[in-house]
């Protein structure tokens, strides 16, 4: 499997899991009743801490970062595109 499947799989599955967790502690814990409200909030929360990808281009060939907003270094898959 290539290096930018991988980083889209897991990319894919991070937000997926973020999206859930985001809704379910809005819906369930905080009790937010407005669905619409609870969608929206979820989606820009998801879209601000979800990883973003970057292709890096090194001597070695091309590489894919996972990086997040808050974080200094990412998640690397090292294999050539």
């Amino acid at each position: 499997m290539k290096a930018r499947t991988k980083a889209h799989l897991i990319t894919f599955s991070i937000t997926i899991g973020i999206y859930l967790a985001i809704v379910l502690l809005l819906k369930y814990v905080i009790g937010l009743k407005n669905l619409g409200l609870v969608i929206i909030i979820g989606s820009i929360m998801t879209a601000i801490l979800a990883p973003k990808q970057q292709i890096v281009e090194k001597q070695s060939g091309k590489e894919v970062h996972l990086k997040w907003r808050f974080s200094k270094n990412g998640y690397i898959f090292k294999s050539k595109l």
